[in-house]
């Protein structure tokens, strides 16, 4: 039997993060939300978060979010 690569694996859950609208936003009166841009869009500089970026929230879209490499 072969040992696990990881003793731990942790989940993250972001729920009020938003990473843009869903594909039936209109149905819930949501089109346009994208809380994380929007974010990143009013700070207008590079957003402090160096433990998100090291898991990947860039990774959670397909557009750049404005601040995070």
């Amino acid at each position: 039997m072969k040992t696990a690569k990881y003793k731990r694996i942790f989940g993250i859950v972001m729920d009020s993060v938003g990473t843009g609208e869903a594909p039936d936003a209109a149905k819930f009166d949501d089109v346009g939300s994208d809380t994380l841009g929007h974010v990143g869009e009013a700070y207008q500089g590079k957003l402090a978060i160096p433990n998100l970026q090291k898991l990947g929230i860039s990774n959670l879209r397909q557009t750049p979010i404005q601040g995070v490499d």
